[in-house]
Formats: structure tokens, sequence, C-alpha cells
């Protein structure tokens, strides 16, 4: 079971106290684990649009691969994989950018920057210099977004 909710003096701000009495009947003489933790934020159209139209895009220019190829390459090296068992064998998957919070995906990005200037010699500017901010959405519709 999963509440969100807001913290507002101290307490829940809607009825999630009342929707959390409800279900601990159901759990009636079961041991249960409960975690409080911050709600993070998934990141934005805007760093999508970044990344696909800035920074992807300017990698897949300079080494000639796709921009699928790009994005699997980035999240290879900057997100790593885990090994899923299919059968009798264990296979490595990628992980996925999309689940990312919005700082998370800053990190993502800024790691891909440095990476890229140290190892490619190339520059990837930040959304401040294309005269872009990652929350402001009207600013950056000329960029492609890619899901």
């Amino acid at each position: 079971m999963q509440v969100f909710t807001k913290i507002v003096n101290g307490k829940f701000q809607n009825a999630a106290l009342q929707v959390i009495k409800e279900y601990l009947p159901r759990l009636e003489g079961k041991e249960v684990v409960i975690n409080i933790e911050r709600k993070k934020n998934k990141r934005t159209t805007s760093q999508n649009a970044y990344y696909w139209g800035t920074v992807v895009d300017i990698l897949s220019q300079h080494t000639g691969y796709e921009k699928e190829e790009i994005h699997e390459i980035l999240k290879y090296r900057f997100l790593g994989f885990k090994k899923k068992t299919i059968g009798k064998e264990k296979v490595p998957v990628i992980n996925s950018s999309t689940k990312l919070s919005t700082i998370d995906f800053i990190t993502y990005i800024d790691n891909i920057q440095r990476w890229a200037a140290m190892e490619l010699d190339v520059y990837i500017p930040s959304p401040e210099e294309q005269g872009l901010k990652l929350n402001d959405t009207e600013k950056i519709k000329g960029l492609t977004t890619k899901k």
C-alpha cells in the first residue's frame, strides 16, 4: 500500500490517515514494514526535451551513432544495469532513465557533460547557456521531446 500526502503542521493534510486506518484490519496479526520518505518528483518533460534535443543530439552528430544508440550507450555508462534471470540464464538489462527524479536526472546530465568534455572533447552547453530554464516549457518548445 502506498499513500501520498503532504505534512502540514506535523499532520497529514488529506485523508491519508483514514485510508491507513481502514487498511490496517487486513494486516491483523501480520508483521509489516512502514516506510515514510520524501516524495521525489520524476524528471520533467523540459529536462527530457533538453536531454534529447541537446545532449543526445550533439553526441549523435559527433559520433555518427543514431540518437537511440547514443541513449542506450549513455544509460549503460552512467546508469548501469541489473541482471535478470530468464530461464536459467542471467541477462544484463540496462537501467532506465525514465524513473529518475529531477535531481538524479540533473546529476545524470552533469556526468554526461563531464565525460563528453574529457573523453570525446565535445562541449555540451547547459540549458542556461542556451537561454533555457528546465522548468519553463515555453522556452524549449523548439526542442524535440522523446519518450
